[in-house]
């Protein structure tokens, strides 16, 4: 009877308590190649008649089209469409007419959209009518010289390759947004009553940023002009519009391309230039009870970034993988969970198609679901401390880092093995933010002399020259109330019974699982599978129903050899690891 009542109990708490769930869906990276198989303009291996999609290239239009129909079977109607970045394909310079092809690659980009999500709206409109609406951040790709975007004094005039972008892909835009987006490459657009999603400019910060041009050989040209305080006048604008969301008791996500962060493919240096990273961290910290997602792309993979810089922020900085397969990444796209009343993200898949060992995708098969971020933290939520503890725990748990290595990092292509102090790097880098975070933590207690090699071995990022190696071959903030006497009424019972039921369900689950006789209680990990991999820290309890520590039993599984339960929760067994009852 106890265990009836108790579920019955749980299962009407979870009713009052269970959040109104939203999904979007975030693409990056996309990169499409107009001129895919053209010996003269396509880019990279895959310059020639009859090229398939393949590591080392970028994205071939039916490759860009099926991950725009897979998107639309899996979440047909999305609360809403973001674009961290880099529609275009690399090296735009060398297409015949630079200007005109990025304005194409976009337009194509944004068509797409509208045909496969047919309730879209690329930007301004009434929250009242059925549109999608779409956000999109201009990558260091999506101008004609890679990085090259020239700082005007506050953002005081239009930019021409700005103005391409608004043109291109924003258009129509209401006066304001488009002002913004013409003159700074920054916007903002509601999404869902109380969501905002702030664009930003990225580029502008990077540690590969020139003012004139062309990349790379503007660095040293220009490695000793004054770097403005506040280039395009982009921070002010941030602070302004996260003030203007917290008065309007709304909740924001930033979107960009370049992370604020450090990187993972080379020496772990930062992205942006240190100064603007401060900055960066400065302005959102101040507005943490706003802001409820960091969401970027740019490295081709799937990671995240935590440490103590984001405390006040709150947030992780989450980085999304790409569609381009041109470092030896599998093309995916992300379906991201959230509250639609508090706006936290709650989780996220990736969804993913193999390429082929020949080159090409299976253009028939629906790209599958490949990894759920709750596989691996084993819970709801993508918080900064639950982020925080992931990190900090891959060198002791091998089964979650490979999880995240073998299955979320790079869409499911397979890495080189890696040793303790590889996987002790990779817990300070997911775990950090700042370059030096990133060294104070290698230089821990729990650190190795192995330097910590490169997720991806060989991977240079280089904006000409992709990856050389050859991947193993692939198989297939208080609101404001409303006022009323009969509201407040209503609400003060309806709080009232919630609270009876909570204590008589909180009296019946003590009598289940405490009650004065003996148990044993295990921790269990589980993998993504739901297969129980490990049972320690076994706990037995005295003749008073308190536990008290025994010795570790031998690892085992119930009878159906599955943990039922939650990443470190707490098991009943009556003679572990033999259960009768099954509840191990």
């Amino acid at each position: 009877i106890h265990r009836v009542s108790a579920t019955i109990c749980c299962l009407f708490l979870a009713h009052w308590t269970a959040a109104d769930v939203g999904q979007f869906i975030l693409f990056t990276d996309i990169h499409y190649d107009p001129y895919f198989g053209n010996s003269t303009y396509g880019f990279g291996a895959c310059n020639q008649p009859g090229s398939r999609a393949q590591f080392g290239c970028d994205s071939p239009l039916d490759l860009v089209t099926a991950a725009f129909a897979n998107a639309a079977t899996t979440m047909p109607n999305p609360d809403f469409i973001l674009f961290a970045g880099d529609s275009v394909r690399h090296d735009g310079h060398l297409m015949p007419d630079p200007h005109r092809d990025i304005g194409n690659v976009l337009n194509t980009v944004r068509n797409l959209t509208h045909q496969h999500f047919p309730g879209t709206q690329v930007a301004h409109g009434s929250l009242s009518d059925p549109h999608i609406r779409v956000v999109q951040s201009i990558g260091n790709n999506d101008v004609e010289l890679d990085y090259v975007l020239r700082v005007s004094p506050a953002g005081s005039e239009q930019n021409p390759q700005l103005l391409l972008f608004a043109n291109e892909w924003s258009s129509p835009l209401n006066a304001s947004q488009y002002g913004d987006l013409s003159r700074g490459g920054f916007y903002e657009q509601e999404m869902v009553p109380g969501l905002r999603v702030l664009s930003i400019n990225t580029i502008i910060y990077s540690v590969n940023h020139c003012n004139q041009g062309p990349y790379p050989n503007c660095i040293a040209v220009e490695a000793n002009d004054a770097d403005p305080t506040d280039p395009l006048g982009q921070f002010a604008w941030l602070e302004q519009r996260l003030n203007a969301a917290d008065v309007a008791g709304a909740k924001v996500y930033i979107l960009g391309h370049i992370p604020p962060t450090i990187e993972s493919y080379g020496p772990r240096h930062s992205f942006w230039k240190q100064p603007y990273i401060d900055a960066f961290l400065n302005v959102t910290s101040q507005w943490g009870a706003v802001i409820e997602g960091l969401l970027f792309g740019h490295l081709h993979s799937d990671e995240w970034r935590g440490g103590p810089s984001l405390d006040a922020v709150g947030q992780p900085i989450l980085i999304s993988s790409s569609i381009t397969p041109i470092y030896d990444n599998n093309p995916s796209f992300k379906v991201v969970s959230y509250d639609r009343d508090s706006k936290a993200i709650l989780d996220y898949q990736v969804f993913s198609t193999p390429l082929l060992s020949g080159g090409g995708f299976n253009q028939t098969a629906p790209w599958e679901l490949l990894f759920t971020l709750s596989s691996l933290t084993g819970r709801q939520g993508v918080s900064l401390p639950t982020m925080n503890t992931v990190a900090r725990s891959l060198p002791h748990n091998v089964s979650a880092f490979n999880l995240y290595y073998q299955r979320e990092f790079k869409a499911g292509v397979t890495q080189a093995s890696c040793d303790a102090g590889c996987v002790h790097g990779w817990s300070c880098l997911l775990g950090h933010t700042t370059a030096a975070e990133y060294t104070a933590c290698l230089a821990g207690p729990t650190g190795s002399p192995t330097s910590p090699a490169p997720l991806s071995p060989g991977h240079t990022h280089s904006p000409t020259t992709p990856a050389t190696t050859t991947p193993p071959t692939s198989s297939n903030g208080s609101r404001p109330q409303g006022k009323g006497s009969g509201a407040a009424v209503i609400a003060a019972g309806a709080v009232a019974a919630v609270l009876v039921v909570v204590a008589a369900c909180a009296l019946l689950l003590w009598r289940r699982y405490f009650g004065k006789r003996p148990h044993h209680y295990v921790t269990v990990q589980h993998n993504m599978d739901g297969e129980a991999i490990e049972m320690e820290n076994l706990l037995a309890t005295d003749e008073d129903g308190w536990p008290e520590r025994a010795e570790l039993v031998s690892t085992g599984t119930n009878t159906e050899g599955l943990a039922p339960i939650a990443h470190d929760a707490l098991a009943q067994s009556i003679d572990p690891p033999s259960d009768p009852e099954g509840t191990t």
